[in-house]
């Protein structure tokens, strides 16, 4: 409902205009009423009002006086004059002032009263409607201004090549505040966007930008010379404006305190994950491709060092020669992509104690060697459907994943997980071969030249693989359980027949019967022939 205050000294005039129009019947709240222009201004003040009703000769503020103050503060509201004959000249100067109606206060009628205020609502709608289009013209030149002044950043930040006269111009023209000397650049890293949405603390990608871009503006708005700008949705590029700070230290004291300030500020609101790499200081805007390429290369360390840090590009040093490394690495990698069999765990340990050791590989490059490993590992399994298909119900977003991961230790422990679970399914795969495998050994024990490698073809396994998922399944090497089974065996048959000691070594495998008997005493600690019969 509207708001109306109603400006009268007479007390008779104010209770009449009161109690001679339904208020809520013509979609009005009750009005507030005042003695004079000052207390009415009071009112105006602490209260919203929307239509005022006033006399205008008056005790005090008259009429004009109230009436100019209204129009010279910023508030918005319709002014109807009550006047008498001899007010003339009064009302003219009210009118002028922007008082949309009077009413003579002899002869005014309700209905009067209630069309009056009817035209000053009209009036109040129109003006409303007028404002909200304006309004939503000046958001709409400042989000389009927005938009392209973090294009034309971004342009620059991607290597446009532009002059200091040529920026300058264009900063006048996009309202860029930055100068065009003496800047940091930061870039702010955030790693589990998908997190953040997944426990609803956004909506979507775009309530995400909003709110932490926001967060970052309201963290800076002490700089006046400073902008960010949105790259992508976990990267934000910070170029400030260092002003007057000169020296290093200083520089590293602002930087500290402004970006911790800022992942802090994310971190609480937010629950995420964030680190802030940083060039140094630059001098021209000519420079500001240069700048961010320092700062990318310094927020990727944070794959080693971990999040929640600020990292200076200055700190790290130059980087290493990798030739020797490339070389070494593509090696280890050529021997991991060659192993279809036997456990890659090792393999994977030292290629990632390489990376750490040499610190010469981008995040990129890591990553593409991840991907390899975790191309390798799906490898040892690629004829087997079942394991596959299991593999993925386990661990649905094997490669998505590894790209999400924040350390390189989260992305060796990735790999190492599923080269795991990978090692488990492929055992449970073959418990059915080891089965007939050792259906196999007891059929063949009289076979002197019974090795690994046959046993292992006879269930269709390469040698290697066999030999390591034979040991995890029973918990001896061949060798060994060869050995037990023959030295068993010969037992039963010396318990059970009237064989002789020779006998019994050729039909358990062992041709010399003498050697055969040395190792059983070695084994068993006691002669066969001490066994009762």
């Amino acid at each position: 409902m509207y708001k109306v205050l109603i400006v009268e000294d007479e007390l008779l005039v104010r209770e009449g205009i009161k109690k001679s129009i339904d208020w809520a019947a013509n979609g009005f709240a009750p009005p507030k009423e005042a003695y004079n222009g000052s207390d009415a201004w009071s009112i105006i003040e602490s209260s919203h009002v929307d239509v005022v009703i006033t006399d205008i000769k008056m005790p005090g503020m008259n009429g004009i006086e109230l009436i100019r103050k209204i129009r010279n503060s910023s508030k918005q509201m319709e002014i109807i004059i009550l006047s008498c004959y001899n007010d003339f000249n009064y009302v003219k100067e009210a009118l002028e002032l922007g008082a949309c109606d009077y009413l003579f206060k002899l002869d005014m009628m309700p209905e009067d009263i209630v069309k009056a205020l009817q035209r000053a609502v009209e009036k109040l709608s129109s003006k409303e409607s007028t404002n909200s289009k304006i309004k939503l013209l000046e958001q709409t030149i400042s989000d389009n201004l927005h938009i392209s002044k973090a294009a034309y950043l971004l342009d620059i930040v991607n290597g446009k090549k532009v002059t200091r006269d040529e920026f300058s111009k264009i900063a006048d023209e996009l309202a860029i505040k930055l100068g065009n000397n003496n800047m940091i650049l930061a870039i702010i890293k955030i790693d589990d966007i998908d997190s953040a949405l997944q426990k609803g603390i956004f909506d979507n990608d775009y309530t995400a930008k909003i709110s932490i871009l926001n967060l970052i503006i309201s963290c800076i708005s002490v700089n006046e010379n400073a902008e960010v700008v949105y790259k992508s949705r976990n990267e934000y590029v910070l170029i400030i404006n260092l002003g007057k700070i000169s020296s290093e230290n200083k520089r590293y004291e602002f930087s500290n305190e402004l970006l911790r300030n800022i992942i802090t500020s994310i971190e609480n609101d937010y629950q995420l994950r964030v680190t802030a790499g940083t060039c140094r200081r630059f001098w021209s805007i000519e420079n500001l491709g240069t700048a961010y390429k320092e700062s990318s290369f310094a927020v990727d360390k944070r794959y080693f060092t971990g999040t929640g840090n600020i990292i200076y590009f200055e700190d790290l040093g130059q980087q290493k020669e990798i030739k020797d490394a490339g070389d070494e690495m593509k090696r280890m990698l050529r021997e991991i992509g060659g192993n279809e069999s036997e456990e890659l765990a090792p393999s994977i340990q030292r290629i990632f104690s390489r990376i750490r050791s040499d610190d010469c590989y981008s995040i990129n490059e890591v990553l593409e060697i991840s991907s390899y490993i975790m191309c390798s590992l799906l490898k040892t399994v690629i004829k087997h459907d079942s394991i596959i298909e299991e593999l993925y119900l386990s661990e649905p977003f094997i490669y998505s994943n590894l790209f999400k991961k924040s350390t390189i230790d989260d992305m060796e422990d990735h790999l190492r997980k599923i080269e795991s679970r990978i090692d488990e399914l492929r055992t449970a795969r073959h418990r059915d071969e080891i089965s007939r495998a050792l259906i196999y050994i007891e059929h063949n024990l009289s076979n002197s030249a019974l090795s690994l490698g046959e046993v292992a073809a006879s269930v269709n396994l390469s040698k290697n693989y066999f030999s390591k998922v034979f040991k995890k399944s029973l918990g001896s090497n061949f060798i060994d359980f060869l050995t037990k089974a023959r030295l068993e065996n010969a037992e039963e048959l010396y318990k059970t027949t009237r064989l002789k000691v020779y006998q019994i070594a050729g039909k358990v495998g062992y041709s010399d019967w003498r050697y055969f008997c040395k190792l059983y005493k070695k084994r068993k600690g006691h002669k066969l022939t001490s066994l009762k019969r």
